[in-house]
């Protein structure tokens, strides 16, 4: 099977299953409140590999609206980070610019989403446009 699922590589299905089912990973994404107060349990699940952060979604349910990467935050994701750390699970965390990216790595995310679908086709949607008008228009 010569696909990018394979790595361009001619595996076979058979060989390319294996690895397939070799590699599956188990994560749980924290992004409430009670996941937040259960951290300790959540970690200590059996099988689980990976904690996640959605840093806009639990920022928004704890009362930190537009404020997803404040001070008090990062604190928030810290105590994730050391949770995950004493079960001996990996963690991430959704980002969408360099320096939210390089601060997770920093605090030793093993796991980093750095866009989205949503923000690469407004960005790029949006970057046509004014790219226009300022060459262009003006």
């Amino acid at each position: 099977m010569k696909r990018a699922h394979g790595d361009y590589a001619d595996t076979g299905v058979g060989p390319y299953i294996a690895r397939a089912n070799a590699e599956v990973a188990v994560m749980v994404q924290i992004e409430t409140r009670e996941a937040l107060e259960s951290i300790a349990e959540i970690s200590a699940v059996e099988g689980l590999d990976c904690l996640f952060i959605g840093p806009q979604d639990l920022s928004t349910v704890i009362g930190h609206v537009d404020a997803s990467w404040s001070d008090e935050m990062k604190r928030v994701f810290e105590k994730i980070a050391q949770a995950a750390s004493t079960a001996g699970k990996a963690w991430g965390m959704q980002t969408t610019t360099f320096d939210q990216a390089s601060y997770a790595v920093g605090q030793g995310a093993r796991y980093v989403s750095c866009a989205s679908d949503i923000v690469m086709l407004t960005d790029r949607m949006g970057e046509v446009p004014r790219r226009i008008r300022e060459e262009h228009l003006n």
